[in-house]
């Protein structure tokens, strides 16, 4: 599985309620990779089950789970439910395109935070009794402080990555939801995250607990991306001090070449050599 390269909140249809979670779902490990409710991902699929999970997925109520491995270094061939987190994603899939390769891409609209259950069958592929585990909402002082904080860290991020996207900035101005901007952030700038913290950010149950654990998170990003330009615009500067002086004492030679001054110095070499020198 791969992570969208550019993953979006989805966009809440006016008075379209969301989809109900069936007790029993078919369910995806995801390497490297963790869904958020209300945000919609493309994802690469190749295993085999993974496939035909989708192709039966599609033909059906196109609604899965979606759990994240617990392996970051490398995907264990055969998979059991302790490799798997327990708390995870229900997701509708939209979209299928399949390659030459007999790879999918997928796009899949997270809908709920579930807990694994139950597991009825690994074969073909996992299916499992779940159930819905949604946020506790948060709308007090205190959590809006927090979107306040974030929309600024958000900002100043943004300004240090190369081709920052203005839609993304954005959906992050203009998003008066504590739960949606949580699970926005999460998807749209927690790249460099390790799989553990963002499982930690979908798994806190209270949105003013996932506001606050993000808040620990960019302010850490933030630092990082201002020493790398630190470093960066001393590195830059010493490089720019290095040419300077390159072509300042090039400029000198030629002058001095201009002035005849430049033959005279060799000539002046020259001399110093010879009378070193100790002749029979």
């Amino acid at each position: 599985m791969s992570e969208a390269e550019q993953p979006v909140v989805a966009e809440p249809q006016p008075g379209e309620p969301a989809p109900a979670i069936p007790d029993e779902l078919a369910i995806l490990p995801l390497f490297n990779v963790v869904i958020f409710p209300l945000t919609v991902v493309p994802l690469a699929v190749g295993q085999a089950q993974s496939v035909q999970l989708i192709d039966d997925a599609v033909l059906g109520e196109r609604m899965i789970g979606l759990v994240t491995l617990k392996h970051e270094s490398e995907r264990p061939a055969t998979i059991t439910a302790d490799d798997y987190f327990q708390i995870g994603t229900a997701a509708v899939v939209h979209r299928l395109l399949r390659l030459p390769d007999s790879t999918l891409r997928v796009a899949v609209q997270g809908i709920e935070k579930i807990e694994i259950v139950e597991i009825l069958q690994t074969e073909p592929y996992i299916r499992a009794r779940v159930r819905p585990a949604p946020d506790t909402a948060g709308d007090d002082l205190e959590t809006q402080a927090l979107m306040r904080n974030l929309v600024g860290l958000a900002q100043q991020i943004l300004e240090l990555l190369p081709n920052p996207s203005q839609d993304l900035l954005n959906q992050i101005l203009n998003e008066d939801d504590p739960r949606r901007l949580a699970y926005l952030l999460a998807v749209s700038l927690l790249f460099r995250s390790s799989v553990a913290e963002r499982q930690e950010v979908l798994q806190l149950g209270g949105v003013r607990d996932k506001l606050a654990r993000l808040t620990e998170i960019l302010t850490r990003e933030l630092s990082v991306l201002q020493l790398g330009q630190r470093i960066q615009s001393q590195v830059q500067t010493g490089i720019d001090k290095s040419q300077r002086e390159y072509l300042l004492r090039e400029e000198l030679r030629a002058i001095r070449q201009e002035l005849g001054e430049g033959d005279a110095d060799e000539l002046e070499q020259l001399r110093n050599k010879l009378e070193a020198k100790v002749f029979p």
